[in-house]
């Protein structure tokens, strides 16, 4: 499958690492963001679609909808499901059996999963204007099919991209970003060596057209010093995501209206 061109996030110089503390991916700055890729409109069944790959984190994300919905809610239900592939790497994607043997993954949602759906819900209710959908309901599935770290962030900008890319009225595109403290730095878009050494991670979702934080998710333990700044670097790197996702929607866009134009 072909995504298209990779883009590589640059940004204002950030404060740098030593030598002796290049981070294990060999980025070089604290703040230094992972090459990214995305890709919009590639699933012709769904409403909209998109990929997104942030170093070895790989998302995939439809949306179908808006459908009728039989609800008590005058305005659009946003429904979001988050699952990780068996084979995306993730520690917890196995469970013990009492004897201590591994056991299969269970095919259903864990709790874990179940309960980022909801976060992920309430994101994208947010940013939606849901009134404009009355008594409808906008499916939303993510599939993590890799993870390298810093994966709900990556769900959040998927699920993003492809509402976008689905036509859906959004007060403005979010975008999302992880900060961790790995050995009392803060470190912004952290993998999964980083995640399992940090003390503490935050993700943030963030709109950076009207500068409004839509969801954060805080696991471990910080200081309130480290927690400000992992927020406002978070949301940094997640403003200079949102570019991209624009760039890639101005693209899209431009595609359509080039196989319109031969059409006519």
């Amino acid at each position: 499958m072909r995504y298209g061109p990779l883009c590589r996030v640059t940004a204002a110089p950030k404060p740098k690492t030593s030598e002796a503390h290049k981070r294990s991916d060999g980025r070089t700055g604290w703040e230094e963001l992972r090459p990214v890729f995305l890709k919009a409109s590639f699933l012709s069944s769904a409403a909209g679609s998109a990929y997104f790959e942030a170093g070895g984190t790989k998302v995939f994300c439809a949306v179908h909808g808006p459908r009728a919905w039989a609800s008590s809610s005058i305005d659009a239900v946003v429904h979001c499901e988050v699952r990780w592939a068996h084979f995306s790497g993730r520690r917890e994607e196995t469970r013990t059996a009492a004897g201590g043997e591994r056991s299969r993954p269970s095919e259903s949602a864990t709790d874990e999963e179940r309960e980022l759906g909801a976060s992920l819900a309430r994101t994208l209710g947010t940013v939606t204007r849901v009134e404009m959908y009355p008594k409808s309901r906008i499916e939303v599935s993510a599939l993590v099919l890799e993870d390298d770290g810093s994966s709900f962030a990556a769900v959040v900008t998927a699920a993003a991209l492809a509402m976008a890319d689905a036509g859906i009225e959004m007060a403005d595109l979010t975008a999302a970003m992880t900060a961790a403290v790995v050995d009392g730095n803060v470190v912004v878009d952290p993998n999964a060596e980083e995640e399992r050494r940090a003390s503490g991670t935050v993700m943030v979702a963030y709109m950076g057209n009207v500068g409004k934080v839509t969801d954060l998710v805080q696991t471990g333990e910080m200081e309130i010093g480290q927690l400000a700044h992992a927020i406002q670097t978070g949301c940094q790197a997640a403003t200079q995501v949102r570019g991209l996702i624009k760039a890639c929607l101005e693209k899209q866009a431009g595609k359509v209206l080039k196989k319109r134009g031969r059409g006519a």
